[in-house]
């Protein structure tokens, strides 16, 4: 997540080893890592669990990581709030349609990314 992302949460996130994008060599979090790219903490998660490695935004930290995405979770909100940070727009992982979960005021949207062989 981007240093921005973690001040407004105020912690580690519980249960996962926590990485921090900040240009600010000197920026120190409790229980998280300070990185300086997204591809630096990707690469560092993968050494940790290959699995499951967890994007946390905010808009620009997802649009970095946008290319090495496999699959992508969102909630989408059936509301226009106002916000000067907004989810970068969605540009269609090849091969990909959208599975949508309606719920009430909202939906879970996965994305999967293929691959050719």
């Amino acid at each position: 997540m981007g240093r921005k992302t973690y001040d407004s949460i105020g912690q580690a996130l519980v249960g996962r080893t926590t990485f921090v994008i900040t240009r600010d060599r000197m920026w120190r979090g409790d229980g998280v890592r300070a990185v300086p790219s997204v591809d630096e903490a990707l690469d560092q998660a993968m050494l940790l669990d290959s699995q499951t490695i967890y994007v946390a935004g905010g808009g620009e930290i997802y649009r970095a990581a946008w290319d090495r995405l496999t699959r992508l979770e969102i909630t989408e909100v059936d509301q226009n709030p106002v916000g000067e940070v907004t989810f970068p727009r969605l540009i269609p992982m090849s091969g990909s349609k959208p599975r949508r979960e309606p719920q009430d005021g909202y939906s879970f949207v996965s994305y999967r990314r293929r691959f050719l062989a």
